[in-house]
């Protein structure tokens, strides 16, 4: 039996977010930016680790992490990496699924989750932040990037174009295709994925998915259940150098602290 992975056959979903290793170079800058501002942490866990683009190159600075993902073979690429970078005595790869996080006590000085969510609503949100809570030592933030209603909006009405879009990465195409239904606040996304092969495209798979979008107020209540408020932030563009963009999740997010109350 092929195992799934949000829909995706875990071969499909590995190749791509493997193909995504490079634009943590993009991001790590801004993630260390904020966890040093905030404070003195030393112990992270990455929740949704992928093959390691932001864990590999947190503990590079320094930072002891633990990288959590449901994909075996995103975990292993992850471990690979991390071996041939020298990093194992900084680093720790777990294969699970984060949601239920399995360790007996606060164990962790900050945790992040970046363009990685995997809740499929807010009730189940507010049990994941509570559970999260007790893995967090006193004092210890959670820094959450994911897309956000307003600027998905902002975007769409302003520039109708970004419903229908590409990307090639690797030797992997993926056509994607966008559908908003403002009654429901659901996003519906449908994807194609190719296979370069020479001068030729093989077909992989077809991909349908339908999730909520949440609101900036939506986050914020929900978080402030559990956790402090602390700061939001929009994740920075650089807008001389859009090619490091390969897709538009991270324009559309929205970067909140919390710190554990």
């Amino acid at each position: 039996m092929v195992n799934k992975i949000y829909g995706y056959d875990e071969d499909l979903w590995y190749n791509i977010i493997k193909s995504n290793y490079w634009t943590g170079d993009r991001d790590v800058d801004f993630i260390d930016m904020v966890l040093k501002r905030k404070g003195k942490f030393r112990h992270i866990i990455d929740l949704g680790c992928g093959v390691g683009r932001i864990s590999n190159r947190l503990a590079a600075r320094g930072y002891m992490i633990t990288g959590i993902d449901l994909s075996r073979k995103c975990v292993e690429e992850a471990k690979k990496i991390a071996e041939n970078l020298r990093l194992m005595n900084n680093i720790d790869y777990i294969v699970g699924d984060y949601r239920t996080l399995f360790f007996s006590k606060a164990e962790f000085d900050a945790a992040i989750c970046i363009l990685a969510s995997a809740w499929k609503n807010l009730d189940e949100m507010k049990l994941f932040l509570k559970n999260l809570k007790d893995k967090i030592r006193e004092g210890g933030i959670l820094l959450l990037v994911d897309i956000v209603k307003e600027k998905l909006l902002i975007s769409l009405f302003s520039s109708p174009s970004i419903q229908r879009w590409f990307n090639f990465n690797d030797d992997i195409l993926s056509l994607h295709t966008w559908k908003y239904n403002l009654t429901t606040s659901m996003l519906k996304t449908e994807k194609e994925f190719y296979k370069k092969c020479g001068s030729k495209l093989n077909y992989i798979a077809r991909v349908e998915r339908e999730y909520p979008l949440y609101s900036i107020n939506d986050y914020l209540k929900t978080i402030s259940i559990e956790w402090n408020i602390e700061d939001i932030y929009d994740p920075p563009l650089n807008l001389m150098n859009l090619d490091s963009f390969n897709d538009p999740w991270w324009a559309f997010s929205l970067m909140i602290v919390a710190r554990r109350i």
